[in-house]
């Protein structure tokens, strides 16, 4: 069955085989080394990963990558290979480069491991086999020496509670060196990356928004990676799961007779148990995932940003390109019939047009025509690119022309005029008729008797 631990950088990195002759020795070496070597998270979940590949995930494991920022932010030798985060005088949230490392206080940061622990029956004797080092865990120690001796048989309590301790060691609050136990440090790394990004993005102005996204790629980085430890650490859950409903089908049937009521109590405390762990890293997982959806908004607020200001400089740019168009075609010929008039009238005259004295006149004429053809047709244009390209919808000919005969047709005086923003009464008899036509018409409407029965004045 497998099971959860921990393990130093160190050992990881100079861990060996040894031969199996001096491990099952009898009375030989007091120290051992394992013939099953303990596993990374990544090592046992990804197998099939090149030694390489594994040895970068070894390195950047969030239970790793956590207790080597502890250790460091409390020596005085840092890692110029992990970036540690502060806020600085003006309260934002920055990363800092150390400038040294030390090899052995990085050595001692722990790793999550998962190991096996075999059990097998030989003459209906229970043997239960784990590396000799778990024995340092007090509850292993105190489930595997119930009862008994390490020399007389395990019995059937013994080996259930063993294997309970062996399970419940994921949520230990001290696990071989950890500060704390492995889920919660998996939602303190959370908590961290949720905090880093919210003062991330708190910490900046619009204007430094624009930059390249390289920090929200890191926090995407570490929190796609801590929820994918999640899973791997779920389903090492369910093998144990797997394992233990096994165990008691096998043990409640061979050895029934010593199953006592401490025994099934035990067995239905764990198989409750089993269910914690993996609750809690699902709503880890969620948790994760939200966090993780915050970072790609960011990102779309980020690329709006950018996308608005980009389209207010094209829109400034445009009206700037259409004025100086239009001041140029303007200015221009204008230009010329300055300096044309400049030049004296004799010479103008010589020649085949000596007997026209109206020359320069039509000149003058037919430039501003031009002129005036040209800017009508650069307008045309600047406004049907305009139109097409917004939604703005210019005022039809008919609203002028109402607006005109009311003008018009409006015998109201001009101290008597609405304010700017309101509608003007209605004074003026209605359009298409006169003041005559208009004054029979209101004569013609009888009206109901409203005092003394008297009835409407004519």
């Amino acid at each position: 069955m497998p099971y959860f631990y921990s393990a130093s950088w160190g050992y990881v990195r100079n861990r060996k085989l040894a031969p199996t002759a001096s491990t099952v020795h009898w009375g030989g070496d007091k120290s051992p080394k394992e013939v099953h070597l303990p596993l990374t998270l990544d090592e046992y979940c990804n197998p099939w990963l090149t030694p390489k590949t594994l040895l970068g995930r070894n390195q950047d494991q969030v239970v790793w990558r956590y207790e080597r920022e502890r250790i460091l932010r409390a020596s005085p030798h840092p890692d110029p290979g992990f970036m540690l985060w502060e806020y600085n005088d003006d309260g934002k949230l920055v990363s800092t480069k150390p400038q040294s490392e030390s090899r052995g206080i990085v050595d001692t940061a722990q790793l999550l491991m998962v190991h096996q622990v075999w059990i097998y029956l030989v003459d209906y004797t229970l043997v239960v086999a784990f590396p000799e080092n778990v024995l340092k865990e007090g509850s292993v120690e105190a489930a595997l020496s119930m009862g008994g001796s390490d020399l007389e048989p395990l019995t059937v309590k013994r080996t259930l509670y063993t294997f309970s301790a062996f399970i419940n060691l994921l949520e230990m609050s001290v696990l071989s060196g950890l500060s704390e136990s492995p889920l919660r440090l998996f939602q303190k790394s959370i908590v961290g990356v949720a905090e880093q990004v919210e003062a991330y993005f708190k910490g900046q102005s619009p204007e430094d928004q624009v930059t390249a996204a390289t920090d929200e790629k890191e926090y995407f980085r570490i929190i796609s990676d801590i929820r994918e430890e999640l899973s791997m650490i779920l389903s090492v859950a369910h093998q144990q799961e797997e394992v233990w409903e096994e165990l008691k089908t096998q043990l409640q049937l061979l050895y029934y007779i010593d199953i006592d009521s401490d025994v099934t109590q035990r067995m239905s405390a764990t198989t409750d148990y089993l269910q914690k762990p993996t609750k809690r890293i699902e709503r880890l997982d969620k948790d994760a995932e939200r966090v993780q959806a915050l970072i790609p908004q960011i990102l779309d607020l980020k690329r709006s940003y950018v996308a608005m200001k980009e389209s207010h400089w094209t829109a400034v740019t445009g009206v700037a390109i259409l004025g100086f168009t239009v001041v140029t075609i303007i200015f221009t010929p204008l230009l010329f019939v300055v300096a044309l008039l400049a030049v004296p009238g004799d010479t103008l005259l010589m020649g085949k047009h000596d007997h026209k004295h109206w020359f320069i006149t039509k000149v003058t004429v037919a430039t501003e025509f031009v002129t005036l053809a040209v800017t009508a047709a650069i307008v045309v244009v600047a406004y049907l690119s305009f139109k097409a390209k917004t939604n703005w919808k210019p005022v039809s000919v008919s609203w002028w022309k109402q607006k005109l005969e009311a003008l018009w047709h409006s015998d109201a005086p001009k101290a008597e005029k609405a304010r700017p923003g309101l509608r003007p009464p209605d004074i003026g008899p209605p359009d298409g008729t006169d003041a005559a036509a208009a004054a029979r018409k209101r004569r013609g409407l009888k009206q109901p008797d409203l005092e003394e029965g008297q009835g409407p004045a004519v």
